[in-house]
């Protein structure tokens, strides 16, 4: 049984919040049958019918709420065309998923529309529906609302007819074949501003007073779609796309074919207010979700284990289309030591899942498997774009886009389309890197000229596996004569030897970082490799690489703790990459948590790279300051100030006076300040709070308010932030208060008693989508001196939430990795 076209008509109660709706539904039943399954959540349902040409059948039913699905019983079977018709009530939940209720904040005052999220199976909680993303189907969309209310779908208006009961009939027009989980209904009082220079209209819609801020979005956007059009060369099939603010908001962004829903700090720019960093990320995330009309939406997933298809591609061009247009931004090296990283640290656990993810139906999208399918596929498709070379990769998009339009698609589509496109056999390659767990490390052994490359898969605790991967190999050659050359290969069995060639001085295997591996080499190796770091002979992308995975091999135990730091200190001291220098800031903020006997050692490394890296790019923002300038001086700012630099928290002090005091500041300074002024002025926490929790703020300047609260060093304030978080902080935030609480050395000594006592609450008063984002964080720092009490709370939290069970192993695995590096660094 399939569905064809659906008819819904919703009319939403802004006041009581409350919607009644109808669905006709055609179907297609190739056998004869009495009984038809949908899925249904939370939904009321009041009657069923069936009609065909020759019946029309009043039909008894019955909610399985355990498995999301609503039997209808027909008194007689039928079979072919037939129309189903419900009748249902729901209610506009707070709980961010399905047709809930969000604020919307214009004026100083708080006021709401109403929204959705279903991805991933959250339409059955808006309508009864199939919703699974092959079950495709045309929607005509209805709304009912009042008259001073606005309707936005995922097509544009076809018509609006006034109602003799003071409200008003709002038609869309017909959308293509599309997935449930795609669909998009909202109304409230919204502002719009359009860009119609070309096809398709764009339209920002905002609450009243902030559409002027969502320009810069805009523009993006038409480039976006322009890249999309030219290098794609697949339809996108709607006459418009909206970018819709939703301040209540579990996700980033939602791809909802033709109305795509943001949090409000990822679209909207604030002059003076928004930083470059957030300018970037509002820049990538719009390229993103704008991928995803083509990645998703045109080729939909056939089951959920696919959704690589949809995030690995998008994530790929989330970097790709900003660095078409604004190559000195150097997406690339963020995406390698930003999601790239967090992808690499995931998959480095023996709990880890493959690029495609195994079973079905039980499938999560959680903080356990997103670093997966997001940023190792979007590396896997850098690596395979590096193999195929550009011209053949583009021709195996174009050729899976257009042969499965308006379809759902398996991995093996995206590979047959690929091959009969580019002519190349890339079976092996897909397998290796989307099929299997992990990723491989590649150990150098050199004797003389002779250099022995063997693989292994990398883990950061104990792990044996005889996994082999088809690994493209490019090593960088540097020759006496101060000359350099290439070297590629392929390593697909457990190892291969070659020959330097005459006059080599050393060589660096993984050049530019291109591959998805680490590399670990001879303390010799290393050192010579640093002296080439030192003297910026090494470009940085190799630079990044090199530290990168010398500080890994350090956590798995094959290098010292010392060692690593006086590597840091004797070839990077000077170091002015932010790329490289944002790693380093990063691995010694949580070495600090971590390796509890030597924070002096660290404190001293992290305030000499500060200092230094400073001096160099200046403390006050230049007008020509790329975003990952930006980044790198406030994490710089951040760590010296924390690791108790007498000149950096100077700088940052008079900053926070200044803010106290009702001067702007510079925005790209502007989180680190106030982080640093929280955790060295005891009495600013009312200030902070109050920054919190007044509305008129901007989401994009709250995020930086709401970290200052977890950067207190008392005790007591801390407690009251948790205080704050659980009453008036919103529920999509809540979230990041708790871990980054966790990450403050003041709270180790009784966080974990907090956390556990409190988890009830936070059961409660958080979305799971919300909440389950902290299992892996929290308790796996806390492990570092209460592993066994947090073994054994993971193992009954596992019990109670089954889907959980990704989040719950990482949460262990983490936490013994933590209490290992923590037993080892106490030598």
């Amino acid at each position: 049984m399939k569905p064809n076209h659906y008819l819904i008509q919703f009319e939403p109660d802004l006041d009581q919040f409350v919607f009644h709706g109808s669905a006709r539904i055609d179907l297609t039943s190739e056998a004869s049958t009495s009984e038809i399954i949908l899925n249904a959540k939370e939904l009321t349902i009041h009657s069923c019918k069936i009609h065909t040409p020759e019946v029309d059948l009043d039909c008894t039913f019955d909610l399985h709420a355990d498995q999301e699905e609503l039997h209808i019983h027909m008194p007689q079977s039928l079979s072919g065309e037939m129309s189903l018709h419900i009748e249902f009530d729901g209610i506009h939940n707070d709980n961010l998923y399905g047709f809930y209720k969000s604020r919307m904040t214009y004026d100083g005052k708080v006021n709401y529309m109403v929204t959705t999220q279903f991805e991933e199976r959250d339409a059955r909680a808006a309508f009864p529906c199939f919703d699974e993303p092959a079950l495709k189907a045309t929607f005509d969309i209805e709304f009912v609302i009042d008259i001073d209310l606005t309707g936005v779908a995922n097509t544009a208006i076809l018509d609006e007819t006034p109602l003799t009961t003071g409200k008003k009939l709002v038609k869309f027009d017909r959308t293509p074949k599309m997935s449930t989980y795609l669909l998009y209904f909202g109304v409230g009082k919204f502002e719009i501003i359009e860009d119609t220079t070309k096809s398709p209209t764009l339209r920002m819609i905002t609450a009243p007073g902030k559409s002027q801020y969502g320009k810069f979005a805009l523009n993006i956007a038409r480039k976006s779609f322009d890249y999309g059009e030219e290098f794609f060369q697949a339809p996108y099939p709607l006459s418009k796309c909206d970018f819709i603010v939703v301040e209540d908001f579990a996700a980033g962004a939602m791809e909802n074919y033709g109305a795509i829903t943001f949090r409000e700090n990822l679209l909207l720019v604030h002059p003076g207010k928004t930083s470059k960093p957030q300018l970037v990320r509002i820049a990538q995330v719009v390229a993103h979700e704008i991928a995803h009309m083509w990645f998703g939406d045109l080729v939909s997933p056939a089951t959920w284990k696919y959704l690589w298809l949809n995030e690995s591609f998008a994530t790929y061009f989330t970097y790709a289309i900003p660095d078409h247009y604004i190559p000195e931004w150097l997406s690339w090296e963020d995406l390698l030591g930003g999601r790239g990283l967090a992808g690499l640290r995931r998959d480095s656990l023996i709990s880890t899942v493959p690029v495609e993810l195994p079973g079905d139906k039980e499938i999560s999208i959680d903080a356990s498997s997103a670093p997966i399918i997001y940023a190792k596929g979007a590396l896997v498709m850098r690596v395979l774009a590096g193999y195929l070379g550009e011209e053949k990769f583009f021709k195996g998009i174009r050729h899976f886009l257009n042969k499965h339009a308006f379809g759902a698609a398996t991995s093996d589509d995206c590979w047959a389309a690929f091959e009969e496109a580019s002519g190349d056999p890339i079976i092996e390659f897909a397998h290796s890197w989307v099929n299997q767990l992990g990723y491989p490390f590649i150990k150098v052994t050199q004797t003389g000229d002779s250099v022995l490359l063997e693989q292994h898969r990398f883990t950061l605790l104990p792990h044996e596996s005889d996994t082999l991967w088809f690994i493209p190999v490019k090593i960088r050659i540097f020759k006496e004569d101060g000359s350099e050359e290439i070297m590629d290969m392929i390593l697909k069995d457990r190892s291969m030897e070659f020959t330097l060639s005459a006059g080599t001085s050393t060589f660096k295997v993984n050049a530019d970082q291109l591959g998805f591996y680490r590399v670990e080499y001879s303390l010799d190796h290393l050192y010579r490799l640093g002296e080439l770091a030192k003297s910026h002979q090494l470009n940085s992308l190799d630079r990044f690489g090199l530290q990168s995975d010398y500080f890994n091999f350090m956590q798995k135990g094959s290098y010292s703790l010392p060692d690593y730091l006086a590597f840091l200190q004797n070839y990077y001291a000077d170091e002015d990459s932010p790329l490289c220098l944002t790693d380093i800031s990063t691995n010694l903020l949580r070495l600090e948590l971590v390796a509890t006997t030597q924070r002096d050692s660290i404190k001293t490394a992290g305030r000499t790279i500060a200092e230094h890296a400073l001096e160099k790019m200046g403390y006050i923002p230049a007008e020509d300051d790329i975003g990952m300038v930006s980044e790198t001086r406030s994490i710089l700012l951040w760590m010296g100030g924390h690791f108790q630099s007498e000149k950096i928290i100077s700088f940052a002090t008079e900053y926070f006076q200044k803010l106290r005091a009702g001067e702007m500041i510079p925005a790209d300074i502007f989180k680190s300040v106030v982080k640093i002024g929280a955790e060295q002025y005891p009495d600013s926490w009312d200030y902070v709070e109050s920054q919190v929790t007044d509305p008129s703020v901007p989401e994009s300047v709250k995020q930086h308010w709401l970290a200052a609260l977890a950067c207190f060093t008392d005790r007591s304030l801390l407690e009251k932030s948790l205080e704050l978080n659980l009453t008036k902080i919103a529920k999509l935030n809540r979230a990041s208060i708790i871990a980054l609480i966790a990450l403050n050395p003041v709270s180790q000594s009784w966080y974990w008693d907090y956390y556990q006592s409190k988890f009830q609450t936070f059961q409660k008063e958080m979305p799971k989508s919300v909440l389950g984002n902290t299992l892996a964080m929290v308790p796996s720092l806390s492990a570092i001196e209460n592993k066994d009490s947090v073994i054994e709370f993971l193992t009954k939290i596992g019990e109670m939430m089954p889907p959980a069970k990704g989040l719950i192993d990482m949460g262990k695995e983490l936490g013994e990795i933590y209490h290992r590096l923590h037993l080892q660094t106490q030598n």
